[in-house]
């Protein structure tokens, strides 16, 4: 009895002892996989700020944009050196930072290649339009999110296997109770022995905590932990720099408060889909306001941290400034629209152009054979061009231009599209349009030109050849056939036009 009790007794001392050191391993993991998230971040955020500058410098032509490139490319090889360095002991780890290094390094080098072209005057877009850098990049963000996910799985094993330390500490404990109550002097000093132990790890705990505090209170993000009922229970000091507020200040606030409305209830339903599957980890960007009441960019991360008891979890958000990257990226993206407004329009008339043309006709005709729709496509030709440069100047040509463009405009519907193709040669892309219609088109057209060449004092008269190609939804006929076709039938009127007068 007295062995079995002994036995017992020493049994449910090594299982505290290695429950212990499993809760405290456990412990320590949460601030390591902290600091390797904040790694990955760190590598997929410079990656981000150099195709930001790379493409905000290919764009714009304006140096200014080199700068995260510069800063971005520089802090690389260090971030990388220090993410190897914290997953060392992880081959899986490892293999991943070794693919993702030579994406990066392939991303660096296409994007020094653009730049070099940009700055040669060379074909920069051509190579850009091969989708390389985006896939690049593309690879790197999958790669970071891979490793990321990697990182949370250890972290959910290690607090499990915790939580289950603490249970058999429980379990051995009533055993013991239940089969040495005659030792109550043995146990007494068992007991003794269990509460130096806890007061051990009670030290080793305090001393991660520590730790976390110290990372917290260091790095550059706004650091918080929420607990369960959503209330302030730390604030790291950065947010004085980041927000205005003081620590003591922003802890009284309603967190709710701090979020821009426009973004409250899409970060609601955020945190609740996170505590509701359980994930660990999640990315949002978000506006919060200062405490001078401007609105800034973040991007944060929140984890979901749990002890065991479901109940209770602790939400941590890491919240980085994002606002400036964020206002370049806009303008870039307006600046790339403006741009690709322009390389689709016609200068001189201000309709489409033959790319702009091609683009959005196309888009139009698979739609219209999906729907089973016709449409015809007209062929314009600005009847004298050459006679009103030669006699009376291009500046002439030009107005004449500029005159059947606006016609024809007008005599078209809202949802047509008008172009000038080149030269003389304008298009139109009709819905709905059959020969009947085509007909009446015409009659508008020609009494449109009718009232324009009545205008007195006009130095020359407009004068249009016109013909149509009509499509047939059951067809697999494409545009640049439609455009031949018309482009035909308008050349033979204007052959039939010139005989006639010739006869006359």
């Amino acid at each position: 009895m007295w062995l079995l009790a002994l036995g017992l007794l020493i049994a449910l001392a090594v299982s505290g002892s290695f429950s212990g050191r499993r809760y405290l391993d456990a412990s320590e993991w949460v601030t390591h996989t902290f600091e390797i998230t904040e790694a990955i971040d760190r590598v997929r955020t410079l990656a981000q700020d150099v195709e930001v500058g790379q493409r905000g410098f290919l764009l714009s032509g304006d140096a200014a944009f080199l700068e995260p490139y510069e800063k971005g490319r520089a802090a690389l090889p260090r971030s990388l050196a220090r993410l190897r360095r914290l997953t060392r002991h992880s081959p899986l780890q490892q293999q991943n930072i070794d693919r993702l290094t030579v994406s990066l390094g392939a991303k660096l080098a296409f994007a020094e290649e653009t730049l070099r072209l940009k700055r040669v005057g060379g074909d920069y877009a051509a190579l850009v339009k091969t989708g390389v850098g985006k896939r690049h990049m593309d690879d790197i963000r999958n790669l970071a999110a891979e490793m990321r996910r990697l990182e949370e799985k250890l972290l959910s094993e290690r607090t499990e296997r915790a939580a289950g330390a603490q249970r058999q500490t429980i379990l051995m404990g009533l055993l013991g109770v239940a089969t040495t109550l005659g030792l109550v002097l043995f146990s007494l000093l068992m007991v003794q022995r269990d509460l130096r132990e806890l007061r051990v790890l009670s030290e080793d705990l305090a001393v991660a905590e520590k730790m976390f505090r110290e990372l917290a209170e260091n790095a550059t993000e706004l650091v918080l932990l929420l607990d369960g009922e959503g209330r302030i229970t730390y604030v790291s000091p950065s947010c004085e720099r980041l927000l205005g507020y003081l620590p003591d200040e922003l802890a009284k606030l309603d967190p709710a408060s701090m979020v821009e409305s426009e973004d409250l209830a899409a970060a609601r339903s955020w945190i609740r889909e996170l505590l509701t599957q359980k994930g660990p980890i999640g990315l949002m960007s978000l506006r919060y306001r200062t405490k001078a009441g401007d609105l800034r960019w973040f991007d944060v991360n929140a984890t979901i941290l749990r002890d065991g008891n479901e109940s209770t979890p602790t939400i941590l958000l890491s919240a980085r400034d994002v606002h400036e990257r964020r206002l370049a990226q806009e303008a870039l993206e307006r600046k790339t629209g403006e741009l690709a407004t322009l390389s689709e329009t016609d200068g001189l008339t201000g309709l489409l152009n033959r790319r702009g043309f091609a683009e959005r006709a196309q888009a139009s005709l698979d739609a219209a054979r999906k729907a089973g729709q016709l449409l015809a496509v007209v062929f314009v030709d600005l009847d004298g061009l050459k006679p009103i440069n030669d006699q009376l100047g291009h500046e002439a040509g030009d107005r004449a231009l500029r005159e059947a463009a606006q016609l024809l405009r007008q005599m078209c519907r809202a949802g047509d599209l008008v172009a000038r193709l080149g030269g003389d040669e304008f298009a139109v892309l009709a819905h709905d349009l059959g020969e009947g219609g085509f007909a009446r088109f015409r009659q508008r057209v020609e009494g449109g030109l009718e009232s324009l060449n009545a205008q007195s004092n006009r130095p020359f008269r407009l004068g249009f050849s016109l013909g149509a190609a009509f499509f047939v939804p059951s067809s697999d006929e494409s545009l640049d056939s439609l455009l031949k076709r018309a482009d035909g039938v308008m050349y033979e009127e204007k052959k039939r036009r010139k005989a006639t007068l010739g006869a006359v």
